[in-house]
């Protein structure tokens, strides 16, 4: 910058030596001053030029634009309902994967004119999740999402006889990297016994499903036992059917597993006495990896003109609810629900 020369006390604006330092100052003032359009507004700093100064406004976008995230999105959710492959993204940094096996099959129910048993309703499918460092996986994963086990058949009618037991679920997976299993199968109800729980699969690394509930079948008469609530994420157990009495008297249906503490949920509500169909389960929504429940038992059929009722179905990996007994030998026992589909729930957090 130009010197600004001061003047003395014995200085006078007359005096030629004044003047001159007047003039030199003015002179220095003008080619030193700072013009509005010396300000340079540009939130870039493209110009790039000793002769600009930027304003504090273009210098706080300019800082904010460096230090913002390269990519806004923090996570991305990949829900598959059905068989795909998953591709990683260039950016993730780690991955959480949740996989729920296929719930079991609710049992079919017998058919007798006197006491009959109601099917047992299925498993739910385990629960398995795990955090993977994402420079582990390869960089596409083949997706399986275990069907629900088939509920069994009620016997029809014409003769007594046993129903048909529900098919097991099957496993879901995200490559060979998780897995779980799905839910066991309800045992058939028939004119002698009643259908057993579904139980002994189910497997995860975090829950194993509950197990279903009985089918209901004594002299007297039984409701259908309730599916095994949960204290946990994963899914649980149909409710089984209900049985006939002696004297052709149907019963309630079980109703599904329930979870109790956290996110609490209802289970499928069992069918009512005298061939009520059973409720299907409910469920949460299905990005948050959290199981479904199982549907409610059927009720068994009094021995009047309808065919025993049947299970409800199980929702993301509950167990299906037993079918209701038929207290009648024309009328048919009633079928099991199906096992709720499985999932896989993919969600990659992103550098």
């Amino acid at each position: 910058m130009a010197t600004i020369t001061s003047l003395v006390g014995t200085d006078g604006v007359t005096t030629a030596n004044s003047m001159t330092k007047i003039n030199t100052n003015f002179t220095n003032l003008n080619t030193d001053k700072f013009e509005k359009t010396d300000v340079d507004t540009d939130t870039t700093l493209a110009a790039n030029l000793d002769t600009k100064v930027p304003s504090q406004k273009a210098i706080k976008a300019y800082v904010d634009a460096q230090l913002a995230p390269t990519n806004p999105v923090s996570t991305i959710v990949d829900v598959f309902t059905s068989d795909g492959t998953w591709t990683k993204n260039a950016t993730a940094k780690w991955v959480q994967v949740y996989c729920i096996g296929g719930g079991g099959g609710g049992g079919g129910a017998g058919v007798n004119s006197t006491e009959s048993g109601g099917g047992g309703g299925g498993q739910g499918g385990g629960l398995s999740s795990y955090i993977f460092n994402a420079s582990s996986l390869t960089a596409t994963v083949a997706v399986t999402v275990g069907l629900g086990g088939g509920g069994g058949a009620g016997k029809a009618g014409g003769s007594n006889g046993a129903g048909t037991a529900g098919t097991a679920g099957n496993p879901s997976s995200f490559g060979a990297y998780l897995i779980a299993t799905g839910g066991g199968g309800g045992g058939a109800g028939s004119n002698a016994i009643a259908g057993t729980a579904g139980t002994g699969a189910g497997f995860g690394n975090i829950a194993t499903g509950t197990n279903g509930g009985a089918g209901g079948y004594n002299a007297g008469g039984a409701v259908g036992g309730a599916g095994v609530a949960t204290t946990n994420f994963g899914t649980t157990g149909g409710g089984g059917g209900g049985g006939c009495s002696s004297a052709s008297t149907g019963l309630a249906g079980g109703n599904g597993g329930a979870r109790t503490t956290v996110a609490t949920l209802a289970g499928g509500v069992g069918g009512l006495a005298d061939a009520g169909v059973g409720n299907p389960g409910n469920s949460f929504s299905v990005v948050n990896g959290i199981g479904g429940t199982g549907g409610g038992g059927g009720g068994a059929d009094s021995g009047d003109n309808a065919p025993g009722g049947k299970g409800g179905a199980g929702v993301i990996g509950g167990g299906g609810g037993g079918g209701g007994a038929s207290g009648a030998t024309a009328q048919a026992g009633g079928a099991g629900g199906d096992g709720g589909n499985g999932i896989v729930v993919v969600i990659s957090h992103l550098e």
